[in-house]
């Protein structure tokens, strides 16, 4: 069975099932926090991307921008 994979930004909309897929896959850890992620999404939209099938969401990915001085 053959299933395309689409990789797109991801949207506040997107983060119950980020949370219910992390729970899945890392059973023995807390899970992510929504306005953690919502905080995210919100300020630095361009690094949190995700991939999505028919299914639904597949995998994700989340980068930050720290700045700091040395």
């Amino acid at each position: 069975m053959e299933s395309n994979v689409h990789i797109r930004h991801t949207r506040i909309t997107d983060i119950p099932a980020l949370i219910a897929m992390q729970k899945r896959v890392y059973p023995d850890i807390p899970s992510w926090n929504p306005q953690e992620l919502e905080k995210q999404i919100s300020i630095f939209p361009q690094g949190q991307i995700l991939a999505e099938t028919e299914q639904g969401i597949v995998g994700c990915a989340s980068s930050l921008v720290v700045m700091w001085d040395e």
